[in-house]
Parts: structure tokens; sequence; C-alpha cells
């Protein structure tokens, strides 16, 4: 049994460091990626175009060649896009957390009390202006 749970404690450090590796070998790829996007101000929102393909087109021939350049591998593409979208996902969810703690203090001082306590008499009052 010992035996065992150090062949598993081996096989775990081993794999750890493979993702270490990875993730250095990834991140800076990722970061130029990110740039190369970010620098060429594609279109935003629901009024996107078949005219916009070709910027489309050229930022991915861009991101295709940084992944030829710098040796990614096939397997690890999806996995440099989350390494891509991991700044912007974890830097939206502390803007809405902070966001939302901000409305929770405002309600807060608005009403006088916690939102699990606020009455629709206490939105009423709010909404005539008191």
């Amino acid at each position: 049994m010992a035996k065992l749970n150090k062949l598993f404690k081996s096989q775990e450090k081993q794999q750890k460091d493979l993702t270490k590796e990875r993730d250095e070998q990834l991140s800076p790829v990722a970061h130029k990626i990110i740039k190369v996007i970010a620098e060429a101000v594609l279109p935003l929102g629901g009024e996107l175009h078949a005219h916009d393909n070709p910027k489309f087109v050229g930022v991915t021939k861009e991101v295709l060649g940084i992944m030829l350049d710098n040796g990614v591998k096939y397997v690890d593409s999806t996995f440099l896009f989350q390494l891509i979208l991991q700044p912007f996902d974890n830097t939206r969810e502390i803007v809405m957390k902070s966001l939302g703690e901000s409305l929770t203090r405002a309600e807060t001082k608005l009403f006088g009390k916690g939102y699990r306590e606020v009455t629709l008499r206490d939105l009423d009052k709010i909404i005539k202006g008191y």
C-alpha cells in the first residue's frame, strides 16, 4: 500500500511539473496574441457585418503565425485560448463583484436596511418620494 501511495505521489508531481512547464511555454504566447488582438481594434457588438471579416482573417493569420513560430502543439491550442481569455474573465469577475457590492451598499444606504429586509412599503415610499 505504501508503494502504491508513493507511486501516486510521484505521478502527481510529474503531472504538476508538466502543467507548470506548459504554462511557462504558453503564457508568453498568450500575451503576444492578446496584444495582437487588442492592437487590431476589431469591431465589437451586434453590428458585425460580412465586410468586417477581412479584419478578423488578418488577425487570425497573425495569431496562427505566432502559434507556428512558438511551436504550439495542436493539443495545446484549446488551452492556449483558455489562457488568453483568463485575464478578461478574471477582470470581469472582479469588476462585477465590486459593482455588486457597491449596489448592495447603495441599497442598504437608501433603504436603511439590507436587501432581504426591504418591504413593498419601503419601495412604495421610495417611488412616491417619501
